[in-house]
């Protein structure tokens, strides 16, 4: 056996050291862009699309978050019977999309659009979901209160795709309204976290781990 095939083996014998740099992991500022009215989550409104990431990469999380949502929506809606025609303004597709956005990021938008007219006149005529990473708020007005949310298809590239201001639900006659809903969490003025947050990094070790061994 020659001098170069013995190295050859003892370099395949060699163990593989491999290295996951978790403390890389850093959760996105919350910051106020200079010169725009909205708000956005990290830059580019980008931590949204990093749970996004993290639940399509960690099979793990991807089942508890589907198992949770699955036991969140149940059976959908019902009054009842007692006004059947209020489910109408929520049809089961959207209100699923909700609830996913709901248990998936820690909170869900969509719009609410009205008839013509106004006062009595003004009627709610449906509910639809909007992806949640698509929406940020306004800065707060004096009174501590969100009155506009902006919709962009994508925040990454603002100049391509020009954000769309909607009022806030309850605070126009305009016949769209963008509602967000969140849970309390103090501390937070804009966005919520999902209730999982502290378990991301393991989500990320999980899909880096399948990486390697893919390797």
């Amino acid at each position: 056996m020659t001098n170069s095939t013995k190295t050859d083996l003892k370099t395949q014998n060699e163990p593989t050291t491999f290295v996951l740099q978790l403390n890389n992991y850093v959760k996105p500022v919350i910051k106020e862009q200079i010169g725009k009215d909205w708000v956005l989550y990290g830059k580019n409104n980008s931590f949204f699309q990093d749970i996004i990431n993290f639940n399509n990469g960690s099979p793990t999380n991807a089942a508890i978050i589907k198992g949770y949502t699955q036991l969140i929506y149940g059976k959908g809606l019902t009054t009842n019977g007692v006004n059947n025609d209020a489910l109408k303004l929520f049809p089961n597709r959207e209100v699923k999309k909700i609830v996913s956005d709901f248990k998936l990021f820690g909170s869900a938008s969509f719009q609410v659009v009205y008839s013509k007219g106004k006062g009595v006149l003004r009627k709610v005529t449906g509910v639809y979901h909007i992806p949640r990473e698509t929406i940020a708020p306004n800065k707060k007005n004096d009174e501590g209160e969100i009155e506009t949310y902006w919709y962009c298809k994508d925040w990454g590239n603002t100049n391509k795709n020009e954000p769309e201001s909607f009022p806030a639900f309850g605070t126009s006659n305009e016949p769209i309204e963008l509602l967000v809903i969140s849970p309390y969490s103090a501390g937070k003025m804009y966005f919520a976290d999902p209730d999982y947050l502290a378990g991301l990094q393991y989500a990320q070790l999980e899909e880096e781990m399948s990486n390697y061994f893919i390797n």
